[in-house]
């Protein structure tokens, strides 16, 4: 129905549709969804003018949420049309009515929100849970979950392995060897898998529901709580120092040809080095870790200067002025919440009215000053701008700007060996920044037919 009415306000408006999308079991309570994000993306880049949809409650279920992303998409031309509506955001009658409609569908959410708790905890207290099947473990006839017989002395032998000190690994090869199927029928077992069940609390009878609820002894146990901990002792956050810190750009470089995330190798030299180890892939490529780093390091900092250059010139002093008013609210709510006086004299009411009336005028100030960031950078989200060059960061401060910075880092199998390979960096490597639209045309995820890969001018 949606689709339909988009098309057909479409064709009265004589507009071409160029691209459909959907987020599909995703809530409008957030403005970071998948496809929402690829159709601003879109229109910052000049790909499409606008973006339409069949009601404004499909666009957004929060008032600051909607109007920014509505501020943000103007600000580089393009128009948010509602068909339902009809709505003009551009005029202030328009912007008025934009503003009712999005707080009468936060509204909406917020009270299914509430009927919907209230379902769930009706049903827990009646012994249905609104869980999906957990391996071990099946659903009878009446909704109430009780141990299966076949696989639950499967997840009991993979607890008992595991407090007996066997790796994940291990684990997985042992149940290999017995061939028995994995929870979508398959015959190879992962280790993700096998970490997944072990850690879980439903084998200790436990809910984890929504909203925060939490019932022990929901159903029966496989395993007692003993055991459990025992298998799950090593269960934490891993320390830093095990991490290999001798690749700056891990997870962002990619295969050119597979888009396969390249991984670690040393070769017979003991060189580090970016590799392509899928199994499959017409042409995997490598390049020394070194190398990389360094080609990238230099253009990230070009980048960087330039982003600096923006930020300190912005057009008329829009920035300068958000970020004035910004601070001013900032100080306004931090001397409103620090003076210890003002709850004697005004009363908890007013006080905590006064408080949260500041905190929102805040809120909307840095909302403020991170969309007018993101509409100069075109669409990169750095807050705050680092400083000092890249060789003066942590490692910690590196990996945080390259993630926010770089898309992707696609890099194709140089047609030459040796030095000339060596030399030939930026022939076969693609820095795509998240401040620019996709004007390059990358590779698709079926291999060429010929069996080579791409190569690539900067």
């Amino acid at each position: 129905m949606q689709r339909r009415s988009i098309a057909a306000w479409a064709t009265e408006h004589d507009c071409r549709i160029v691209m459909w999308h959907t987020d599909m079991s995703r809530s409008g309570g957030t403005m970071r969804r998948p496809g929402l994000q690829l159709a601003i993306r879109r229109v910052k880049g000049g790909a499409t003018g606008g973006i339409v949809v069949a009601s404004l409650d499909r666009f957004a279920r929060t008032v600051l949420g909607g109007i920014a992303t509505v501020d943000r998409i103007h600000q580089v031309g393009g128009r948010v049309v509602s068909v339902r509506e009809n709505v003009d955001p551009e005029t202030p009658s328009g912007r008025m009515h934009l503003s009712i409609v999005l707080l009468f569908a936060e509204w909406q959410r917020s009270t299914a929100r509430e009927a919907f708790e209230a379902t769930i905890a009706s049903a827990a207290a009646q012994g249905r849970f609104a869980v999906r099947d957990r391996y071990g473990y099946r659903r009878t006839t009446t909704g109430r979950i009780v141990p299966d017989p076949e696989t639950a002395p499967v997840v009991a032998q993979m607890v008992a392995l595991r407090a007996a000190g066997r790796g994940w690994q291990a684990i997985c090869t042992a149940l290999n060897k017995q061939r028995i199927p994995t929870p979508t029928g398959r015959t190879h077992w992962g280790s993700s898998t096998v970490i997944g069940i072990v850690r879980s609390e439903a084998l200790l009878g436990v809910w984890n529901g929504p909203f925060g609820h939490r019932i022990e002894n929901a159903w029966e146990p496989i395993v007692d709580r003993p055991r459990w901990l025992q298998a799950n002792a090593a269960r934490g956050v891993r320390d830093d120092t095990r991490h290999y810190r001798d690749r700056a750009y891990a997870g962002l470089a990619r295969c050119a040809v597979c888009r396969r995330t390249l991984v670690r190798d040393v070769d017979r030299n003991h060189v580090v080095r970016y590799r392509c180890k899928t199994v499959g892939c017409a042409a995997p490529t490598s390049i020394a870790a070194a190398l990389l780093d360094a080609y990238v390091d230099e253009q990230l900092e070009h980048r960087l200067t330039r982003w600096r250059e923006i930020l300190a010139t912005g057009p008329h002093g829009d920035l300068r002025r958000l970020h004035d008013a910004h601070t001013r609210a900032s100080r306004t709510f931090e001397n409103w919440r620090d003076d210890t006086t003002l709850r004697q004299r005004l009363g908890n009411d007013r006080y905590r009215e006064g408080l949260i009336r500041r905190f929102r005028r805040r809120d909307e100030a840095r909302l403020a000053l991170v969309a007018g960031r993101v509409a100069m950078l075109g669409g990169l989200e750095l807050e705050p701008m680092p400083r000092g060059p890249l060789v003066s960061m942590t490692w910690r401060e590196r990996r945080q700007l390259s993630e926010a910075a770089i898309h992707a880092i696609w890099i194709a199998r140089s047609d030459r060996r040796g030095i000339p390979a060596r030399r030939d960096v930026s022939r076969r490597v693609l820095i795509e920044f998240a401040d620019a639209a996709r004007r390059h045309k990358l590779p698709q995820s079926s291999t060429p037919a010929t069996g080579t890969a791409p190569v690539f001018w900067e």
